[in-house]
């Protein structure tokens, strides 16, 4: 069977832009030549001082760095490419003679994302240029979604005087559970960004009649109950959403099979979403509604513990709460103006 011949830049889509900083003109005229021939487009700079006051204005996809120059040296630019807000998550590829396996390990400890060896086959250099590329490419994608996530949650927010800040809150109150219950980094960073977008479907779900005085009609409570799934809709194209997808859609289901909108039971509910849905809940009996003032602490654990006991929600996760300090539970990041929302702006 024939090996896969790698891809290469589609023709129609924007070529990336590589910068080859190298103080030998043969050598930036090879790279140059091996990247163009695959369609990349390609700037060169003879030195680090003119490698930096490009990158202060110039949109580079992956830098091309020698390790040994005059001047400046490969590892001083890496510092401070690393340095810059602007390009601190720049994809680098060190190019180096020197095959010491401590002078490798610090220039990676120093921020470089791979390396190649002096003198290195084209094929080798291609592929660690393709690797890298991508890695910008969903560099990019991550940013671009997070600054989807915040225009659609400020738009949620907007909505509905009474829920205003809720997103934040739920988001906030999760992280602490996933402190409290000693989760990874990993689930801690999923659970704050699914407290932020866990009510995105009321975007698109007319809720007009979600801040009436009374209870609502069957009619008015099956358009409420259709927000998870509306939302898990609005998400689903995004790539970078997926794993969001089940906190979004689930947020509302319960361990005894009761919540909507797919009555989940027991271990159909990740426990991401569980620490959401407690979150959520918390939040909504201890600030104000249209139909009832805010709780007190003691009182809105004194319902989660009812309803762990009827299996709605997980013990583990509503013990965790109960163990936080009211006080951190209470706090409101809005008051001060540092909200999530506005603090992902900056």
């Amino acid at each position: 069977m024939n090996a896969p011949i790698p891809s290469r830049p589609s023709l129609t889509a924007k070529p990336s832009l590589i910068l080859v900083v190298d103080d030998e003109s043969m050598h930036r005229k090879l790279v140059r030549t091996i990247l163009m021939r695959e369609g990349y487009e390609v700037t060169t700079c003879s030195s680090g001082e003119e490698a930096l006051a490009y990158l202060t204005t110039g949109d580079v996809d992956l830098v091309i760095l020698d390790n040994m120059m005059p001047g400046m040296t490969g590892p001083e630019i890496l510092v401070q490419i690393r340095s810059m807000p602007r390009t601190s998550h720049l994809p680098v590829l060190m190019v180096t003679a020197i095959k010491e396996v401590d002078e490798q390990v610090r220039v990676l400890d120093l921020g470089a994302n791979d390396f190649v060896h002096k003198p290195y086959d084209a094929k080798v250099l291609m592929a660690r240029v393709r690797s890298l590329v991508r890695l910008k490419k969903h560099i990019d994608e991550s940013e671009n979604f997070e600054n989807v996530l915040t225009s659609l949650t400020t738009a949620v927010e907007a909505k509905d005087a009474y829920t205003s800040g809720h997103s934040e809150r739920v988001a906030r109150i999760a992280g602490l559970l996933a402190e409290q219950l000693s989760l990874d980094e990993d689930t801690y960073n999923l659970v704050k960004t699914g407290g932020l977008v866990h009510d995105i479907g009321k975007l698109v779900v007319d809720l007009s009649f979600i801040n009436k005085p009374g209870k609502l009609t069957a009619e008015e409570w099956e358009v409420m109950k259709s927000h998870p799934e509306a939302g898990a809709r609005i998400c689903a194209p995004l790539r970078a959403a997926l794993s969001l997808l089940p906190l979004i859609r689930h947020h509302h289901e319960r361990l005894n099979g009761k919540g909507y909108p797919d009555g989940l039971v027991e271990d159909q509910i990740p426990k991401p979403v569980r620490i959401i849905s407690v979150a959520d809940v918390y939040d909504a009996l201890t600030t104000n509604r249209s139909y009832r003032k805010a709780m007190p602490h003691e009182k809105a654990m004194s319902i989660l513990d009812k309803e762990v006991a009827d299996e709605a929600w997980d013990a583990e996760v509503v013990r965790a709460i109960s163990e936080i300090d009211p006080a951190i539970l209470a706090e409101d990041d809005m008051k001060e103006g540092k909200g999530l929302i506005e603090a992902s702006k900056q």
